[in-house]
């Protein structure tokens, strides 16, 4: 079976209801032959689960989704029911202390870090009022407390960012399966050239062979993976958002640099004109050609410029001649997106872009820079934790960012 088949197959069991775990069963016989006479976690708990992160799954204290998956794998879970989900207790997920605050600090005026909300907000409300008003979702193989940018890989489309789609089912395919093409790339480059069992797990996935769930576990453990795929449903915002593939709102274009001093009859540098600066230093230092950039900004000399035009002219002159600080080769991509982020942009967007057709499966992928600006679909949007500068100003700690709340109630 070749991988486009693989993946045609798993979207068309997807669509029809199925989960991830329980597409990757039907498909491969040898999974069933494995879990002879006892149910998998994810009958009990229809994989909304791999829709929740994980501490929203059964509640703290009971089992996370990792160790649901990883236990009936191994035989140490016949079945898990709604009904036992049911019994779980009541601090599932945002806390209800938690939860409480936000509600309280949401009312309170904006000048004191509220959002001037009715006493009786909901997270909804709150998420709104705080700008989390984009659905998209993150595939994974990885439990996600918080997203962090440290973990994310310098050579990904755009570099550093917490990257979301806004597809579950490209999520959950092409991110969150040992057989879509991210996780596949990731355990071919960790197995690869082994002379062990690794090196034949390797070019089996390679060859777009099923594995059996022996090699699958294996395969995961070479990239240290968490879990057999995990779908986490996301709110994200942004300030100065970039769509690479589309026009964008004038009100998103960075800038102006300049403004014209008729007294003297020039244009003299605004406080941007700094960032601008260092922006193109940077970028010159690693190797770009800033021609393409210059050409843009002459053409909105006193103006406001659109980003996405920066973007693709720092692409271009990247071409594939930069390195950064430690010498490691920079993609065009990537030269580019860090380009604009010293601008203030603080997400990139643009249309799926994988080689086979079939794999293109959402509308858009979402790379947010700034990591305060993804939450958990289920956290409180407590205003005074919308991010870290706000937070250490109140007094409240970090961002609640992917619905890890409080664990103790705050005066």
């Amino acid at each position: 079976m070749s991988p486009e088949q693989y993946q045609a197959q798993q979207l068309a069991l997807r669509r029809q209801g199925m989960t991830h775990q329980q597409s990757s069963g039907q498909i491969d016989p040898a999974w069933g032959d494995y879990m002879a006479g006892k149910e998998s976690a994810t009958k009990g708990v229809p994989l909304e689960a791999p829709m929740l992160s994980p501490d929203d799954l059964l509640g703290t204290g009971l089992l996370s989704k990792a160790g649901l998956v990883t236990a009936a794998l191994m035989g140490g879970i016949k079945s898990v029911s709604k009904a036992a989900a049911k019994r779980a207790p009541l601090g599932i997920g945002p806390q209800a202390e938690a939860m409480r605050l936000a509600q309280q600090r949401a009312a309170l005026p904006v000048e004191q870090h509220g959002l001037g909300l009715r006493p009786d907000n909901t997270p909804e409300q709150r998420a709104a009022a705080m700008g989390f008003s984009d659905d998209t979702y993150h595939g994974s193989v990885y439990d996600i407390k918080k997203p962090s940018l440290n973990r994310a890989s310098t050579e990904a489309h755009a570099g550093q960012g917490f990257y979301s789609t806004s597809s579950p089912e490209d999520a959950s395919i092409n991110y969150a399966s040992l057989y879509g093409p991210d996780v596949t790339g990731k355990v071919t480059n960790a197995l690869e050239g082994r002379e062990n069992n690794g090196g034949q797990i390797a070019r089996k996935l390679f060859d777009g062979y099923v594995l059996s769930p022996r090699q699958e576990q294996a395969a995961l453990s070479s990239i240290n993976a968490d879990n057999m795929g995990v779908v986490y449903p996301l709110k994200v915002r942004a300030d100065k958002p970039l769509h690479v593939d589309e026009a964008n709102p004038t009100a998103n274009n960075v800038g102006p640099f300049q403004k014209h001093d008729p007294e003297y009859d020039d244009y003299v540098e605004l406080p941007a004109a700094k960032d601008l600066g260092r922006a193109l230093r940077d970028y010159e230092s690693r190797g770009g050609d800033p021609s393409g950039i210059q050409g843009v900004l002459d053409d909105y000399v006193g103006e406001t410029v659109p980003p996405r035009r920066l973007f693709h002219e720092a692409r271009k002159g990247a071409g594939y001649n930069m390195y950064d600080e430690d010498g490691n080769l920079l993609s065009p991509g990537v030269a580019a997106a860090d380009f604009v982020k010293e601008l203030g942009v603080d997400q990139i967007a643009h249309r799926p872009q994988f080689r086979s057709p079939r794999l293109n499966i959402g509308d858009q992928h979402t790379i947010s820079l700034n990591p305060d600006n993804v939450r958990s679909r289920f956290a409180a949007f407590d205003p005074w934790r919308r991010n870290a500068a706000i937070a250490t100003a109140t007094g409240t700690l970090a961002p609640d960012l992917l619905a890890e709340e409080l664990r103790k109630p705050q005066p």
